[in-house]
């Protein structure tokens, strides 16, 4: 089984990172992004933090992890 890792900022928006990683300024970042991949994520509803981090942690929705 692969091993992955993601990494995602809370609130910042996908245009800002491709554009920030498009022009060197976060040259680390640029690293992962060019050895890796980068995606666009979707919320889930309601939009809100914890209820959204919490169905990446487990893989379920909001109404079958309760958050």
């Amino acid at each position: 089984m692969k091993k992955i890792v993601i990494i995602g900022l809370d609130g910042v928006p996908f245009e800002l990172i491709k554009d920030l990683s498009d022009k060197e300024v976060m040259p680390n970042t640029s690293q992962i992004i060019q050895e890796g991949d980068l995606r666009r994520m979707s919320s889930s509803l309601p939009e809100v933090s914890s209820v959204a981090w919490s169905s990446i942690i487990t893989g379920k929705n909001p109404a079958e992890h309760g958050i």
